[in-house]
């Protein structure tokens, strides 16, 4: 049965004529069948390799989705990570609309120690003395309160800095990958706080360092204390422990001790005793409430039962952290951001994706190949068959010559077959061209018709050829657009395509948003004072052990005025702690500008840089000591209007009158200086 058909099969491709016309003969008939054979054989084979080669190729498909939603954009995003582009319906995203934020501050801050009994029932309300200050717990009640207002600073600075994040918005011009936006949402969420970090600690650096340098005389007494010079006069003298004066911008800290019952001194674990209450307890631990030993010796006489930090708790901080390192992290134990990233999605809201990907075996793609060449194949391919049927035909039929005749093979027989050949095939030609018919009908054909088909196929040749020139002419000389994509071109060739192509040139940034630490840095050259040995050590501490009562003869000095160098150590202390918290100043607002973004979605050329670039610099400088000028100048209100004694004794004259009492006069110097050498 298989034979059968396989046999009818191939007697008819054997009868098959794909060439026969009505003006056919039997003379015709050969070169017919040849020319069909070949050219369905042809067409066959050809059509397998373009099948093959098609099928193989590796195809680029662009597809799109519209208004995906937020599971087919996770599945999107899973399978076409690289190519996927889903532009959001907003430009900007406030971070609020997909993130809460939780924070947990440290133990301190909700516990019994900073509350308003506690600090009452530490108040002693006994007389302070120079003697009496040397016991931690007289000053206790004020150590509890600074780390009470603390923790206040620290919980207003995490408000305003969550407020600062909330109101803040995201830059998304293309809908971000998960990953990627919790990266951008955490770094931005670590700018704001980093940034009220270091704005609460250079605050509160910038009061001690002015608090100490004016030389503030603390009611406690652990500063400066009140002597009597005379009968009348009495003065302020700086406290000294251990050879450190508390003229020392920085301090004199040492353990903090106290008397038992016993009078012995006992020396309280983690606790620092310093000339300002503050600088001791930023430089002081907590470790003695984690230990209910320590808390009975130091607070036995207790009336209430006193519930010790726990160690379970701490989950960021050793339990001998000192108060430093806790407000240098706004006193948090703890903070978790949960970012929704369907929130955003549905905020983001894109119309449509689009992406694309590549393959083989494309049946799509193969057939439409397919459909698209085989006209034109098969046009070439009939062609073809008809010269090679002749050819086949030509060698079958030509005369072979008898063995006994000698051939001559020469140069000149081989040019003259040569041009022989030629002159038939250009006989051929125009014989074809004059007989060419493709309106050849099954009519009864007469002269007349054949001729008028003739002439009709020679005037559609003629207008074919005359419209196809016209649409190449058209073609060749109209000035097309012409988009060219250059994959990750260095800055030479943006630079060379810019000069050329500067009005067209689009070069899209691979991201829309970058930090100026990566292509920008300003950097500062202080004035000379503050490396000069002015604010040396050496200086510092030469100026501190001078002793003006016994240097300076009083009756040199003019009235109403005073040695400069009764106060120099202050001043020039002053003058190097300037020259730091400038320095500070300067290193934190560097950090920050560093982190900020630069936003453009398309590169600009070096002189647009430049010049959107530079007021973004000067900015910056005028930002960053407006900025420092405007805390000093808070300080400076706040001890004007504070009116605060001075160790230096240089604002207020203190005197005994006859009625045994305190007279305190404002100190008045005349308005002029002078300098007199000794």
């Amino acid at each position: 049965m298989v034979f059968n058909i396989k046999d009818r099969l191939w007697q008819t491709f054997l009868r098959l004529d794909l060439f026969k016309k009505p003006s056919s003969t039997e003379q015709t008939l050969q070169k017919e069948l040849i020319a069909t054979r070949f050219y369905v054989c042809s067409l066959i084979i050809s059509l397998i390799i373009l099948t093959i080669i098609t099928a193989f190729t590796v195809r680029t498909i662009e597809s799109t989705e519209s208004r995906p939603s937020y599971k087919q954009f996770i599945q999107l995003a899973e399978q076409y990570p690289n190519t996927l582009n889903c532009p959001c319906s907003k430009y900007a995203i406030n971070y609020q609309t997909f993130i809460t934020t939780q924070v947990k501050f440290h133990q301190v801050c909700s516990s019994q120690f900073i509350e308003q009994k506690w600090f009452e029932m530490l108040f002693t309300n006994q007389n302070i003395s120079m003697q009496s200050t040397d016991d931690f717990r007289i000053t206790l009640t004020f150590f509890w309160q600074i780390i009470g207002g603390l923790c206040n600073s620290s919980r207003k600075s995490w408000e305003n800095a969550i407020a600062n994040f909330q109101s803040s918005h995201i830059l998304s011009p293309t809908a971000t990958l998960e990953e990627t936006l919790r990266i951008q949402s955490q770094t931005e969420f670590q700018n704001q706080i980093q940034l009220s970090q270091t704005t609460l600690a250079r605050n509160l650096l910038a009061i001690r360092r002015m608090t100490s340098g004016n030389e503030i005389v603390s009611g406690l007494q652990t500063n400066f204390y009140l002597k009597m010079l005379s009968r009348n006069d009495i003065q302020a003298s700086p406290r000294v422990f251990n050879n450190c004066s508390c003229t020392n911008i920085k301090g004199c800290p040492r353990p903090a001790t106290f008397s038992d019952e016993y009078d012995h001194f006992v020396t309280i674990p983690g606790m620092i005793m310093d000339c300002l209450m503050v600088d001791a307890t930023l430089a002081s631990t907590l470790e003695c409430y984690y230990n209910e030993t320590c808390i009975s010796l130091l607070h036995s006489s207790s009336p209430i039962h006193i519930r010790p930090l726990s160690n379970a708790t701490l989950t960021r901080f050793p339990w001998n952290a000192t108060i430093q390192t806790l407000l240098n992290e706004l006193m948090i134990e703890e903070m978790k951001n949960d970012i929704r990233f369907d929130l955003y999605y549905s905020q983001c809201a894109p119309q449509y994706c689009s992406y694309s990907y590549t393959r083989r075996f494309y049946l799509i793609f193969i057939i439409t190949m397919i459909i698209g060449v085989v006209r034109g194949l098969s046009f070439g391919l009939r062609f073809l068959a008809l010269i090679v049927a002749k050819v086949i035909l030509h060698r079958k039929n030509r005369i072979v010559p008898h063995a006994n005749v000698s051939q001559i093979d020469t140069s000149h027989q081989n040019l003259g077959r040569i041009w022989s050949s030629t002159r038939q095939m250009s006989k051929y030609s125009r014989e074809k061209l004059a007989s060419l018919n493709v309106f050849e009908d099954f009519v009864p054909r007469t002269p007349r018709r054949i001729s008028r088909e003739r002439v009709l196929t020679k005037l559609f040749m003629i207008v074919l050829l005359l419209s196809s020139f016209g649409i190449a002419l058209y073609v060749i000389l109209t000035e097309y657009p012409h988009l060219t994509t250059l994959q990750n071109p260095s800055l030479t060739l943006y630079e060379q395509l810019y000069e050329d192509y500067s009005d067209t040139l689009q070069c899209p940034c691979s991201h829309i948003s970058v930090p100026y630490k990566s292509f920008m840095n300003v950097s500062f050259i202080l004035h000379q004072v503050c490396s000069s040995d002015l604010v040396s050590s050496d200086w510092l501490s030469y100026l501190a052990v001078f002793d003006p009562a016994t240097a300076i003869s009083q009756s040199s000095l003019i009235d109403g005025t005073r040695d400069f160098r009764t106060m120099g150590v202050s001043y020039f202390q002053f003058l190097s702690t300037f020259c730091s918290m400038v320095q500070t100043n300067i290193d934190d607002a560097q950090r920050v500008f560093r982190n900020t973004p630069f936003v453009n979605d398309r590169v600009l050329s070096r002189s647009v840089f430049n010049t959107k670039t530079q007021p973004i610099i000067d900015s910056f400088i005028d930002t960053t000591r407006n900025n420092f000028i405007r805390t000093i100048d808070w300080v400076k209100i706040g001890f004007t209007a504070g009116r605060f004694f001075n160790g230096a004794n240089v604002i207020y004259e203190m005197k005994i009158n006859v009625n045994n009492q305190l007279d305190i006069a404002f100190a008045s110097y005349p308005q002029y200086s002078e300098f007199t050498a000794t």
